[in-house]
């Protein structure tokens, strides 16, 4: 154990890996993405894709700044293919992804 965790190079692979960094350092919280975003909620597969159809800034009445996220899964592999863990990207010709995103942070203003 002493050893997995001495080097940084293996630590930043845990960390990019990981789906609560990948949601709390998520770049849509701060600025606009206009690209598709994604997020590691497998460890043994790459990424599943999505793209970002709603952002709204507003503030709550306790004065937290709210930003709902949403979006739909675009990632072109199948089911069946996420559940065997295949590292490639193979077009969907069983059970197509579905799925949706749909986050909302609350941030305090002063931090």
């Amino acid at each position: 154990m002493h050893e997995a965790y001495s080097h940084s190079a293996h630590i930043r692979q845990i960390i990019k890996k990981n789906l609560f960094f990948d949601l709390y350092f998520f770049p849509a919280i701060y600025r606009e993405v206009k690209e598709e975003v994604s997020f590691n909620i497998y460890h043994f597969i790459p990424p599943i894709t999505y793209t970002l159809n709603e952002r709204k800034i507003d503030k709550s009445r306790s004065g937290k700044i709210r930003v709902p996220l949403k979006g739909n899964c675009t990632d072109t592999r199948s089911w069946t293919s996420i559940e065997n863990k295949d590292h490639i990207f193979i077009p969907a010709r069983q059970q197509e992804l579905i799925g949706s995103l749909d986050l909302q942070y609350k941030l305090d203003e002063s931090s």
